[in-house]
């Protein structure tokens, strides 16, 4: 992990006056309850430091759970995003989005219709699917055709809603598998991702396959859990996935239901599980990604012809369980001979059907498929905006983003249950504000601290019970024992959201005996 070094020792007495620990004989200054009024907070509050979701534009209900999202955005990717973000949040069960999203002004559905289809062609995942188009006035896009799998229907809906003027996609695509399955093939293997998905706790769920359909019943830990838990049933074969007998409930965190989950896994069994996980990534599956495994610590290699296909390769690598670390060695590299006057104008258009950026914000410049971007944005989440749209396009070898945020408060924090980019791969971990002096946080130290424990308590994917939080001068630094990688990173996020400048994680990835 790159994380920011620490440039000044810790004090010995700031373990007593100036931090807020987690752990045995130890005060946890968190909720002791979840309550629905908590949930509503821990939702608000969420969106408040997340650049992507409107926050005074969308209201919170919960009721037993149940969670209710109501008001107007300007774009479906943050209407989405709300859901995805307030899913995991503990106690939620479900949420119910009744957001609206705002048509975009003078939009044509010919126009639209032209820009979902570009959209589509230059993305390297779909360039090849046969999609067919169709657009309204008001900005409702329906897609129909053929493709060989649900992940390639999932990510052409989601390349569709990075069109600037989409308010609804209808995706009409049917399945055609290249081969029948027999339901005694499907079920070991939704079994197998459920176990090998460090987003996942799979000891409380059962699998049952009938006819093709994949019934997933049991608890899942929260809601955003049991959404993973239904995209990994999509195996070859599955024409569709029941898990109304799927429940949430938050107990199902405790480590002690997880039945060995972490248990050490042989370097064979990782090399295995990561060669069947990426077959079921449409941006990775088209390539030979070779990996080599060493006590857990893996090496990717292999030649892609863009960069978000690397970047996919890592995001799937570490959401594998009994992976302890990752060092990436894929090459970008293209057979096609793109100019960087071809890639100008390509990225230009991008930058234009994007329903986050402004073209006037953005400028760049091509050198040898390496892309010089420039400009002011609003924050860190539009520079890295920016910086995304350049991953996804054959030809480029490398970005270097130049562009400044006007908020230099601003931070981007990457969420494992929401992002399909890395923020640790890319960027250290994260943009948080550097030019914030390195003793003058804007917050208190046993304020950060209390914070980083609601964090931790709201938190899905986190077990406070074996970390101990220090903060010194706005730093967080976590010591303890976790069970994943993907926990790890987690608890970076939850300390960053918490108000710390920096963290230090010296968190261990053990597993369990």
């Amino acid at each position: 992990m790159r994380y920011p070094e620490l440039t000044k020792k810790w004090p010995t007495w700031s373990l007593l006056t100036l931090t807020t620990c987690i752990g045995i004989g130890a005060v946890q200054a968190g909720p002791k309850e979840i309550t629905d009024n908590g949930i509503e907070n821990s939702i608000e509050n969420e969106y408040l430091s997340d650049n992507a979701i409107p926050f005074n534009d969308i209201d919170v209900v919960a009721q037993d759970g149940i969670v209710t999202l109501e008001g107007i955005v300007d774009n479906i990717l943050a209407k989405e995003r709300a859901t995805a973000v307030a899913r995991t949040v503990k106690g939620v069960r479900s949420v119910v989005n009744l957001l609206e999203v705002r048509p975009v002004a003078g939009m044509t559905s010919k126009r639209l219709e032209a820009d979902v289809d570009s959209a589509l062609i230059t993305d390297p995942a779909t360039e090849s699917y046969e999609i067919a188009v169709n657009a309204t006035n008001d900005g409702v896009v329906t897609l129909s055709g053929e493709v060989e799998s649900w992940q390639e229907m999932m990510l052409s809906g989601k390349v569709v809603r990075t069109v600037s003027g989409v308010t609804e996609v209808r995706n009409r695509l049917s399945i055609e598998y290249p081969d029948d399955r027999p339901d005694f093939e499907i079920r070991p293997e939704v079994e197998r991702r459920l176990e090998w998905d460090t987003l996942v706790d799979d000891g409380l769920i059962d699998v049952r396959a009938d006819d093709g359909i994949v019934y997933l019943t049991g608890t899942a830990g929260s809601a955003a859990e049991k959404n993973r838990a239904i995209t990994d049933a999509w195996v070859g074969g599955v024409d569709r996935v029941e898990a109304d007998g799927l429940k949430v409930e938050r107990w199902a965190r405790d480590e002690n239901m997880r039945e060995g989950k972490y248990k050490v896994k042989t370097d064979g069994q990782i090399k295995d599980a990561l060669q069947t996980a990426f077959l079921y990534d449409p941006r990775v599956n088209s390539y030979k990604v070779n990996t080599d495994v060493d006590e857990g610590y893996v090496t990717l290699k292999g030649i892609v012809d863009n960069i978000k296909s690397k970047q996919s390769a890592e995001i799937v690598t570490r959401n594998t369980v009994g992976v302890t670390g990752v060092q990436n060695l894929i090459k970008v590299r293209s057979d096609e001979v793109i100019s960087d006057d071809e890639l100008t104008q390509l990225l230009e258009e991008r930058i234009i059907r994007d329903p986050y950026l402004e073209p006037y914000e953005v400028s760049l410049m091509v050198d040898s498929g390496v892309v010089h971007l420039y400009g002011q944005v609003d924050d860190y989440f539009e520079k890295l905006r920016a910086e995304n749209l350049a991953y996804a396009a054959k030809g480029v070898k490398e970005v270097k983003n130049q562009i400044d945020a006007a908020d230099k408060e601003s931070i981007v924090i990457q969420n494992p249950y929401v992002d399909s980019y890395d923020t640790y791969i890319w960027h250290g971990f994260p943009y948080y504000p550097t030019t914030l002096p390195f003793n003058n946080p804007t917050k208190r130290d046993p304020e950060i601290a209390r914070n980083i424990t609601w964090e931790f308590f709201w938190s899905p994917y986190v077990d406070a019970e074996d970390i101990t939080i220090e903060v010194y001068r706005g730093v967080a630094k976590l010591k303890g024992d976790v069970e994943s990688l993907r926990e790890k990173n987690a608890a970076t996020e939850n300390a960053m959201e918490g108000g710390a400048v920096s963290v230090e994680n010296d968190l261990v990835v053990t597993g369990s005996e």
